[in-house]
């Protein structure tokens, strides 16, 4: 199996976004290729990076993202930007990147973990701000690195219950309940937890997961 991932960010702070997981690294790539017009939006009532895949429109929320910043000690030790409209900042530029030079050149592990969120992002940056779209790629899908699916909620596949969709599911649940005896409506599908995730086989705690949904039904008035 193959994540599929977006990279955006600028400055000093990236945003890695699971696109999908897919059974090919081709097809991992093709859908990355094709992921344009991100923008952070509020969707559900909660902050999310929207991202159009072909034809279609996806939400990503905290669950599915990575955020990560340069740490303080690299930024600490890097040069002053490079105007590239000043002769020779090309030849600058290529030559830092030939030699590697640390001023210049940013490695995997100058990357760590960020504490600003979507939220955060979103009150500083304002709603539609559209992010640069830095890389696009796959990467093979191991127990270590899956962000696990525990369960379904109708049609949607959840990663944590306070996931959107899972409020959203319980609020169809309780219009479906108090109006199904007098008119026709729509069944909004089951909710289902996982003991494993469907991705990466590793055991979830199911009952941990049961516990927090039968709270999160009571915190929203019950069925």
């Amino acid at each position: 199996m193959w994540v599929s991932e977006l990279i955006l960010g600028e400055d000093h702070w990236e945003m890695a976004v699971e696109l999908s997981i897919t059974e090919t690294r081709e097809e991992a790539e093709r859908l990355s290729k094709n992921a344009t017009g991100q923008k952070l939006v509020m969707n559900l009532g909660r902050p999310s990076v929207e991202v159009q895949v072909g034809a279609i429109t996806h939400h990503f929320y905290e669950g599915d993202i990575i955020i990560l910043e340069i740490s303080k000690e690299k930024r600490a030790k890097m040069g002053p930007p490079i105007d590239v409209t000043q002769p020779g900042s090309i030849d600058k530029i290529t030559k830092c990147l030939e030699e590697k030079d640390p001023a210049y050149t940013i490695e995997r592990e100058d990357m760590v973990p960020s504490s600003l969120t979507l939220a955060d992002f979103l009150r500083d940056k304002g709603e539609g701000y559209r992010p640069d779209s830095l890389a696009y790629g796959a990467h093979e899908l191991t127990q270590e690195n899956c962000r696990h699916v525990i369960g379904v909620a109708g049609a949607a596949s959840i990663r944590r219950i306070d996931d959107p969709n899972v409020e959203a599911h319980i609020r169809d649940v309780q219009y479906f309940v108090a109006n199904t005896a007098r008119k026709q409506v729509p069944h909004p599908g089951f909710f289902n937890l996982m003991k494993f995730c469907p991705h990466c086989g590793v055991e979830l705690n199911k009952e941990a997961n049961e516990r927090a949904y039968q709270e999160k039904v009571a915190e929203l008035g019950g069925f």
